[in-house]
């Protein structure tokens, strides 16, 4: 996370060809050559200011790339866990800590190892998702970088009940070379947060049948590259990966089908704060508030107390600003204010609340509960 201002997947073949045909009838397919693999390629790059993407859909399979050999790899990427259970995102973000640092666009160990891990952990989830690599070449101010996004989009689901994206950002800040950086809060915890949600909704389409899947929205999982900025933050040094995935899902006609964006980032720390940050915010943000009094967390809303406006000049620059400025309906999960331990070498493991962590979660679950089973439901009804 960069700024803040105060002006502040036996149904995997049908579900498969029915992605397909909907990628070819929304004229995915157009403008260039793409290519359906059953591995995970390279990710490579091109050339160019920025460069147009490089569109890799893959269904799982087995990977082909690898920054460092299988036997080095601090994870096995011959088993895929899909346990849910708070111990098992601990290890995770655990696991994904102990990379090191993760410099968007960068050919570090840390930054390789933890796509390796990314494309995983998504190919692990491939029976429900279908996960495309956005990668690009852009002009920084280090010069030419390559970046490597990850967009996940679920097999099953009907798109005319809408698209609900969740998102967070992988990379983690360049710092002086002394400085090891592995940015818990900002931002391990919500990308592992995001693929145990994806496991929850995995695990509720596939104790669905093909018709009740059809009354359920879409998901999207899209992970960002390059979101902090190497030097300043501005509108050109930072939200690299976003930038490019919003304007090509801009072309493409794709942002009309997004529900909500909810963006998820700082989040770790113990006792955070969270608020509607822009008017399309209030009333997906009071939708997060009935779903923490669902859940019970302390008997009252601890994290999302109910409100009715929002707090006057406050604004968060991050990955969702792209979107927002292209008319996405937005629901930005960060607090405010930030954690204490914000681009400091301390944002690590020790930063890391596990009972906050848990309640969080067990509150996102409930939201998506709610947006898998009811919302598409309510609006096929008023369709009726």
């Amino acid at each position: 996370m960069g700024s803040q201002t105060r002006s502040h997947r036996k149904k995997k073949s049908y579900y498969l060809l029915l992605f397909a045909s909907g990628l070819l009838a929304m004229g995915l397919l157009s403008g260039g050559v793409w290519v359906l693999y059953v591995s995970y390629p390279t990710g490579a790059s091109s050339s160019g200011p920025p460069s147009p993407p490089q569109r890799v859909w893959t269904d799982g399979g087995a990977e082909t790339e690898s920054p460092q050999s299988d036997t080095l790899l601090p994870f096995d990427r011959n088993t895929c866990t899909l346990s849910t259970t708070p111990a098992s995102l601990q290890a995770d973000v655990e696991t994904l800590l102990s990379f090191g640092t993760r410099v968007g666009g960068s050919q570090s160990v840390g930054y390789r190892t933890t796509q390796a891990f990314l494309r995983h952990q998504l190919r692990c989830l491939s029976e429900t998702w279908l996960t495309e690599e956005v990668s690009h070449t852009d002009d920084t101010v280090l010069g030419k970088k390559t970046f490597t996004s990850f967009v996940a989009t679920t097999l099953p689901g009907n798109l005319k009940c809408g698209n609900i994206v969740l998102a967070a950002h992988y990379d983690s800040k360049l710092f002086e070379a002394e400085v090891n950086f592995v940015g818990a809060t900002d931002s391990a915890v919500p990308v592992i947060m995001l693929l145990h949600l994806a496991r929850r909704i995995s695990q509720r389409f596939s104790t669905s049948d093909e018709q009740a899947a059809m009354s359920m929205p879409k998901f999207t999982l899209m992970l960002f590259d390059g979101e902090e900025a190497y030097k300043q933050w501005s509108d050109t040094d930072s939200t690299y990966g976003s930038r490019m995935v919003a304007s090509t899902w801009a072309d493409q006609g794709l942002l009309r089908h997004i529900t909500i964006f909810a963006l998820l980032d700082l989040l770790g720390a113990k006792s955070p704060t969270f608020h509607p940050y822009d008017k399309t915010s209030l009333t997906w943000y009071n939708r997060m508030s009935s779903a923490e009094r669902s859940v019970g967390v302390g008997g009252k809303n601890k994290y999302f107390p109910p409100r009715d406006r929002l707090v006057p000049g406050l604004a968060i620059e991050d990955d969702h600003v792209p979107f927002l400025r292209r008319g996405v309906p937005i629901l930005h999960l960060i607090p405010e204010p930030f954690p204490s331990v914000w681009h400091k070498p301390t944002d690590d493991l020790t930063a890391i609340d596990w009972p906050t962590v848990e309640e969080l979660q067990g509150i996102f679950e409930q939201f998506l509960v709610d947006a898998q089973l009811g919302w598409c439901a309510q609006k096929m009804k008023k369709k009726a």
